[in-house]
């Protein structure tokens, strides 16, 4: 996770999210979730994400094969979080209002070879399934 700084002035703010120290990020996605929807889970074999939410509130998950590690973010405080290829990963709109996030890829999404596993669910710590 990297905190990011928010510069503010009479017009309003910039903040710089994604640069080129992060990795090679080759493609940005924005996702709009309503309040309550999970997108998960889902891992990538040969793409690095990086994860900003910029509007609302969200829990990002990210489950090695052990732990799953809890990310409670919100637009009002942003934040990269890193999701390493192989680590399976997916979000959950905390808040009241629809939510803003934005993706950073290290390859780009192609639908004929799409690079993404899917599950319905994950087990931890004795076959207990995970509950958003």
């Amino acid at each position: 996770m990297k905190y990011l700084t928010e510069h503010r002035d009479e017009r309003g703010s910039f903040t710089e999210i994604f640069r080129t120290i992060f990795d090679n990020i080759v493609q940005v996605n924005l996702s709009v979730s309503r309040p309550g929807i999970v997108r998960a889970w889902h891992r990538h074999q040969n793409q690095n994400d990086y994860i900003c939410v910029i509007e609302g509130k969200m829990k990002i998950c990210v489950f090695d094969g052990v732990n799953v590690k809890e990310f409670w973010v919100s637009g009002a405080k942003k934040q990269v979080i890193y999701v390493p290829r192989n680590t399976w990963h997916g979000t959950k709109n905390i808040g009241d209002k629809n939510s803003l996030t934005l993706y950073g890829h290290t390859s780009q999404y192609n639908p004929k070879n799409p690079d993404e596993e899917r599950l319905e669910q994950i087990y931890i710590k004795k076959g207990k399934i995970y509950e958003w």
